[in-house]
């Protein structure tokens, strides 16, 4: 039997965090929820095992924590920024998928992670919440790291999303993203 990878999804119970957690719940992966809003994520935990018994899903207040803890760190957070200086030491190595809603300029998070492998994913503008139930919502994932990039896109593709990939240059540093 495959290791499960243990994934951090940072801002689980926000309705994007909560929608991608309820996506990736039958899928190889053991979930870790990290929200400051424990009540709302003490019930999605619950949502999640009624949804897949063989789910591994766990619940923690704290980003660092979530993050050390975690092989791929999700961001579904509105500022990632104010996420970044809590996770940058224990990030090292891992994915950190960033989740850009419709309309938010995406922050250029590899340069302030380094040492990390920073997938960009830009939802389209027809999957606003808190609809989420649109037939055909489209993920556009851009990066630098072919794997980290396979890794997102099967993650993106068990929640539901159409994926659209985009391998950026290691010389192409504008830093922007389609949105």
């Amino acid at each position: 039997m495959a290791q499960k990878n243990t994934v951090a999804i940072i801002g689980a119970s926000g309705s994007l965090g909560a929608y991608i957690a309820k996506g990736l719940c039958s899928g190889p992966y053991r979930l870790l929820l990290m929200d400051t809003h424990l009540q709302s994520l003490d019930a999605l935990k619950t949502e999640i095992n009624l949804l897949c018994k063989s789910a591994e899903v766990d619940v923690l207040q704290c980003c660092r924590d979530a993050s050390w803890e975690a092989d791929i760190i999700l961001l579904a957070v509105g500022k990632p920024m104010d996420i970044v200086q809590e996770i940058e030491e224990v990030a090292t190595r891992k994915v950190v998928i960033n989740i850009v809603s419709p309309g938010r300029v995406s922050e250029d998070l590899q340069q302030m992670l380094p040492f990390s492998k920073v997938v960009n994913v830009v939802l389209n503008s027809a999957f606003e919440e808190p609809a989420l139930a649109i037939e055909s919502p489209v993920a556009f994932v851009e990066g630098y790291e072919e794997d980290a990039m396979k890794t997102t896109v099967d993650m993106m593709t068990l929640v539901g999303f159409n994926t659209v990939v985009s391998v950026l240059k290691a010389d192409d540093n504008s830093g922007t993203f389609p949105h």
